[in-house]
């Protein structure tokens, strides 16, 4: 057990917890900085959101205006309602004539594309000097499991391809990726075909993919109904979706909008190709699932988790006709909020079969102490990410019990827009490796179950003296060693 355990449920049903909920965000409302972290590639940057001057970890940003709420089964409201806040005590369900004197705050409850990932689950949005007074009035009603703020998140930040063949790609050959390659390239080599399509998809949870790049283009996800829609409330999801503005158009043409795409060529660039680099994937899809611009919030990232699930469920449920068959949904940002809301969600991805791979963080902390989200869940379905250098150091945060497995995330060369390539460094970096890794293992192994491919990554990587107490298992990842461990116990 850790000297500080990690927060990894709350009984939002106690008393006690609820009056602190309420006084904590009644006596002080947090508004996000008016000036946010911008993405930040370089090794020794630290995020000035999630770290104060004296070196202590600041109270997390939220939207104003916004909560998440989890009513109980079956008694979920929506419209427009008046609450209560209550002075003590649990607030009644309706207004009464013996609530004249208490302060009423109104609101509107509204379902939107997350609800259909959590029973239960709406957004509430009321006046912005509310915030506080709203939550606490929702945490204490009958009906209501738990309300929570609408926390921000921010980025953390063997072929003939040319860069592989200079030796820029460390990482791949750290990884074991070139002795993987003798055997499987990616999802179009495997022989045995799952539902009549062997294409594994990732989904990138991030700013937008720029779908346009020459050593993306041939692995980018596309929609196989034509003009896409298939799922209630999103249309124009020909190659992924912008959760952050409602759009089909995933990538905003502006060459600053990096991150995802250095992201995506980790995971996927194309394989010898003559061009530029190689991912640990030499044939896979990468689906583009927008939210950060440049930050985002909870919601929207539930919102992309939903339609991540609800493709998966239709791609089995149509014989791979429709939606994509989602194996991995790589996770390269955080903060430093709590939300029951976002840990379940993401436990429903796990029904689903989904492998949540999450990046660390970059503030050099103790994420066992100063947890990290979303990478400081506890859950079967997630691998948390921490970064390596060349010469096999750790950097970036560590966590002997809430981080799991190392990957490297230094000096990384990647694809960036308008046909570019640059280095960036940090746990944004690590985390696509093990994601490549997975989509790999997919390929060769398409039936293979959620915890055996978990396990299989986490569990027989290269044990490094850098990673002994920084992480759960002390090993970097190796795909090698990881596909010949499933090859063993077949």
């Amino acid at each position: 057990m850790p000297s500080i355990p990690l927060k990894k449920s709350r009984a939002v049903t106690l008393p006690l917890v609820t009056l602190f909920i309420g006084l904590f965000f009644v006596s002080v409302i947090i508004l996000p900085s008016g000036s946010r972290a911008s993405l930040q590639s370089g090794a020794s940057n630290t995020s000035s959101a999630s770290r104060d001057v004296s070196g202590k970890r600041a109270r997390p940003d939220f939207v104003p205006g916004e909560a998440l709420v989890r009513f109980k089964r079956g008694r979920a409201l929506q419209g427009n309602i008046h609450i209560a806040v209550p002075n003590g005590g649990i607030a009644p369900l309706q207004r009464s004539e013996t609530e004249e004197n208490q302060e009423q705050i109104l609101m509107r409850v509204e379902r939107f594309e997350g609800s259909d990932l959590v029973d239960g689950l709406r957004i509430a949005r009321f006046a912005s000097p509310d915030t506080g007074k709203a939550i606490a009035a929702l945490n204490n009603r009958a009906d209501v499991i738990y309300a929570e703020p609408n926390y921000i998140l921010r980025a953390d930040v063997g072929s003939s391809d040319p860069r592989f063949v200079d030796g820029s790609l460390y990482g791949l050959t750290k990884i074991g990726a070139p002795d993987a390659w003798d055997s499987i390239r990616g999802s179009s080599d495997t022989v045995q075909a799952f539902y009549g399509s062997p294409r594994v998809v990732v989904g990138v949870i991030d700013q937008g993919i720029d779908t346009s790049h020459v050593d993306l283009q041939g692995n980018i996800w596309t929609n196989p109904t034509a003009g896409g829609g298939d799922i209630p409330g999103i249309t124009g999801d020909i190659n992924g979706y912008d959760f952050h503005n409602n759009t089909g158009t995933v990538f905003s043409g502006n060459s600053s909008e990096n991150h995802a795409t250095h992201v995506a060529g980790t995971i996927g660039a194309r394989g010898d190709n003559g061009l530029g680099v190689v991912g640990v994937n030499w044939q896979v899809s990468l689906m583009s699932l927008k939210f950060l611009s440049p930050t985002g919030s909870d919601a929207d990232a539930i919102r992309a988790f939903s339609y991540a699930k609800q493709m998966r469920e239709l791609w089995i449920s149509s014989g791979g006709t429709k939606g994509a068959n989602i194996r991995v949904l790589n996770n390269s940002y955080g903060g430093s909020g709590y939300s029951q809301i976002t840990a379940d969600a993401i436990s429903a991805l796990g029904q689903a079969g989904i492998l949540f791979v999450a990046a660390a963080g970059n503030d050099g902390t103790d994420n066992d102490v100063f947890p990290h989200y979303p990478s400081s869940y506890s859950l079967p379905n997630m691998i948390s990410v921490t970064s390596t250098t060349q010469s096999d150091s750790q950097v970036h945060n560590f966590g002997a019990h809430s981080v799991l497995i190392g990957a490297p995330g230094t000096g990384i060369l990647s694809t960036t827009p308008g046909n570019a390539y640059l280095t960036f460094s940090g746990t944004s970096m690590a985390t696509p490796h093990v994601s490549g890794a997975a989509a790999l293992l997919c390929a060769a192994y398409p039936t293979i179950g959620l915890s055996h491919l978990r396990g299989a990554l986490a569990f027989n990587g290269d044990v490094l003296p850098s990673l002994q107490g920084k992480t759960l298992t002390g090993r970097r990842l190796n795909v090698k060693k990881s596909l010949d461990a499933i090859a063993s116990n077949d």
